[in-house]
């Protein structure tokens, strides 16, 4: 396989040393993007084992639904305030 895709990228009238340094730049990108995933996935499997306690369907239904009932705090607040304003007036 190694030999093939220089040969397919390069055609089969190019020169050993052009094939295998392309096959070095190739190696050397896939290491590269390898690391760079390891890197980026990192503080995914960090925030995986801090947050076992969304585990439990209950704590992690109420983890979940925090931003909602904040939005729904939010919007009682600002028709109430609406509300009084409209009696003032």
């Amino acid at each position: 396989m190694s030999s093939v895709i220089p040969s397919v990228i390069l055609g089969k009238g190019r020169s050993v040393l052009v094939q295998f340094f392309l096959c070095l730049t190739l190696v050397l990108v896939a290491t590269l993007v390898e690391d760079a995933l390891k890197v980026m996935m990192e503080p995914i499997y960090q925030l995986g084992s801090v947050l076992t306690w969304l585990r439990n369907p209950i704590l992690a239904g109420v983890y979940l639904s925090v931003p909602y009932l904040f939005m729904l705090y939010l919007d009682i607040r600002s028709r109430k305030k609406s509300k009084d304003e409209i009696v003032v007036k």
